[in-house]
């Protein structure tokens, strides 16, 4: 917060600010730091990646596909971009579409929890047990001290794969 209020130009601040709302279940919030931070910077596409993120989440999904496609538009090497991206397909039903975005942000960024976390999602999607859980499990290393992580897996296992104590 504090860092938005002095950066009132940069839009970064408001884009992590955004996030971590969103991950603690504030999505009122958190669509408001991300609608702040594309108005900083139309053009910045981590801005516009989490406003995707935010309004799929909040669902949204007519919306989040236009701002997700912007972001890879403005930001082909996005890794969270295309990650983002690869998330708002799977909710709009396009698992073809999710599982070419969820490759294109591995490709970019091969050390990225995202990139791992869209990669678990398709192959969780469509049934592939085993490789999504290789990829969940990914996510959580590469962000062990990020709750959300711990607490996405366990959910994972709960509800998809019937798997409470795994």
């Amino acid at each position: 917060q504090a860092a938005a209020q002095t950066a009132t130009t940069n839009p970064l601040p408001l884009t992590r600010w955004s996030r971590a709302l969103a991950f603690r279940g504030q999505l009122q919030d958190a669509l408001a730091r991300a609608n702040q931070a594309t108005q900083r910077a139309p053009n910045d596409a981590e801005a516009q990646a989490q406003l995707a993120r935010v309004l799929a989440w909040s669902g949204q999904t007519n919306e989040a596909l236009i701002a997700g496609e912007k972001a890879i538009q403005l930001d082909p090497k996005s890794a969270n971009a295309h990650a983002y991206l690869s998330e708002v397909y799977l909710l709009a039903r396009r698992s073809n579409d999710a599982q070419t975005q969820a490759q294109l942000a591995l490709q970019v960024a091969p050390q990225s929890a995202e990139s791992h976390r869209s990669q678990a999602w398709v192959l969780t999607a469509i049934g592939q047990r085993e490789a999504a859980l290789v990829e969940w499990r990914q996510t959580v290393a590469l962000e062990p001290n990020l709750s959300f992580r711990h607490f996405e897996l366990g959910e994972v296992l709960r509800l998809f794969f019937n798997d409470p104590i795994n």
